[in-house]
């Protein structure tokens, strides 16, 4: 699906930085693995963003700052920014992670496969000309931990969801949504009035109830 494509396919939406960071840390796991199966097949690979406020500039960025204290997926060092491309490399074994773009800049400009986010800073690049040509490709759009958009919040976040549908839908692009949360007593009324989308277009998984169907050995549950 990511082949000859431009722009962000699949969008990750978080509540809180912090959620952010730790979400990003697992999805890095598995798109190594991907990353290495396509490049020794001569494929394109995944690329991955991560924009909020504490994304930096290309010029804010100093030789050796920390991206976001996470880990490198091969030894558990440090992850830490090169100022020269801005690449994003393992303090301690020096592998390379070129498929991570660590800057606004290279986010607006190249458009990462797979962005990882929170809803304001959505809202602020849909009002950005640089910003809104992000969403023209999507495929997928993952709200997680969706309960917490409640009341007055939730009011605004359905906004928000609006306008993303109206721009993917202005460039011929019909993307997914998923709205995952383990604490929504009534969901499917929950997400239809959080996403402005009847009911009757909703599908709903049960987890709890899956996992309990399944076969075999239960493994750890993974959100992409």
């Amino acid at each position: 699906a990511i082949q000859n494509r431009g722009g962000v396919t699949g969008l990750l939406i978080y509540p809180r930085r912090a959620l952010e960071r730790d979400q990003l840390q697992s999805l890095l796991q598995l798109v190594d693995v991907i990353n290495e199966e396509l490049q020794a097949n001569g494929k394109s690979i995944i690329t991955v963003g991560i924009d909020d406020g504490d994304t930096p500039r290309e010029g804010q960025v100093n030789d050796g700052d920390s991206f976001r204290k996470l880990k490198c997926v091969r030894c558990g060092g440090e992850l830490i920014i090169k100022r020269q491309g801005a690449l994003v490399v393992c303090q301690k074994c020096q592998k390379e992670y070129q498929y991570i773009m660590s800057t606004k800049d290279r986010i607006w400009r190249e458009k990462p496969t797979i962005l990882v986010t929170n809803i304001w800073t959505v809202y602020r690049r849909l009002l950005s000309r640089r910003g809104i040509s992000m969403f023209y490709n999507m495929d997928f759009v993952v709200v997680d931990e969706a309960h917490v958009y409640s009341h007055f919040l939730g009011g605004h976040v359905n906004h928000i969801l609006r306008m993303l549908r109206f721009v993917s839908g202005l460039h011929g692009s019909v993307p997914t949504f998923v709205f995952s949360s383990a604490t929504i007593p009534n969901p499917r009324e929950f997400i239809s009035n959080l996403s402005g989308v009847s009911e009757d277009e909703l599908f709903y998984i049960d987890f709890q109830e899956t996992l309990e169907r399944a076969r075999g050995k239960k493994l750890n549950r993974i959100l992409l």
